[in-house]
């Protein structure tokens, strides 16, 4: 069982702190950059359409908007515990990787010449220095560190791009919250549900999905092309009142396969009707 990878720093006493998408339910007023936190109104709204969930809203009348990045360790922690986190929580793309574009061609094996017409270009994922990729592995100890030990350099991504893999001890994430209080659900990986973007066998007192994901790729074990699905993006929020039960602990997607790949892994946190 697989989860992961993320984006990663170390810190100087070698510890592991991911970096989690920005939740969907975060805003960031154009007043001052403080961020507002989106919340079920419990009693609803008159005409309110949606019967089978409450809308969200804010107690903040300041103009506020959603942006992409990522949170800290510091401020997933506060987040989950149901706080807002604080502008120094957030990290924006540019802090943690660039993209490196390049352009080739396409080279005739005959004559060894460039072909006509045959130009193309590819961005490269460049992590900015002291930011690092981290996964973890479920699974016998001894055949993971077999198999590290074997090929400690990997193939990653696509154009022979290649990373070195060192096992580090595991990072601690935070604790769900005691059994009986709300939760909200982070999604720190993309789900498929076969219900578009909610899942299944969950009573979902409101949602926050800031769209889907396209993921496809190359399945090397079936030697072909995986076909194109459409994910609940990561950073998807879902708020429940009641008790769960998955089928597979540790992520929220329906099929075996899938959670074992690590698609749908989430965070619990707490959240308060606003």
């Amino acid at each position: 069982r697989f989860s992961g990878p993320w984006l990663m720093e170390m810190t100087a006493a070698g510890k592991a702190e991911p970096f989690v998408p920005l939740p969907a339910d975060l805003l960031r007023q154009e007043e001052g950059g403080a961020f507002v936190r989106l919340a079920p109104l419990k009693e609803g709204l008159p005409g309110w359409a949606g019967k089978e969930m409450l809308p969200l809203w804010r107690r903040s009348r300041s103009p506020a908007k959603r942006e992409t990045g990522y949170l800290s360790w510091t401020g997933m922690k506060k987040y989950l515990k149901g706080e807002v986190p604080g502008p120094e929580d957030a990290k924006k793309l540019d802090e943690l990787y660039a993209i490196d574009r390049r352009t080739g061609i396409g080279v005739d094996p005959q004559s060894l010449a460039a072909e006509e017409g045959l130009i193309y270009s590819v961005g490269l994922l460049v992590l900015k220095p002291k930011i690092n990729f981290y996964a973890e592995v479920e699974g016998d100890a001894a055949w993971v560190k077999g198999k590290l030990d074997q090929s400690p350099v990997l193939s990653f991504g696509g154009e022979g791009r290649r990373v070195l893999v060192k096992t580090i001890p595991a990072a601690v994430w935070p604790a769900p919250p005691p059994a009986g209080e709300r939760r909200a659900i982070l999604l720190t990986a993309p789900a498929w549900f076969p219900q578009g973007w909610r899942p299944e066998g969950i009573e979902i007192v409101s949602a926050a999905v800031p769209g889907y994901q396209a993921v496809s790729g190359w399945d090397l074990a079936r030697n072909g092309p995986k076909p194109t699905r459409f994910t609940a993006a990561a950073g998807s929020v879902y708020y429940l009142e009641e008790p769960y039960h998955l089928p597979h602990p540790g992520s929220l997607c329906a099929e075996a396969e899938d959670a074992a790949c690590g698609w749908g892994t989430f965070l619990e946190g707490r959240f308060n009707y606003v």
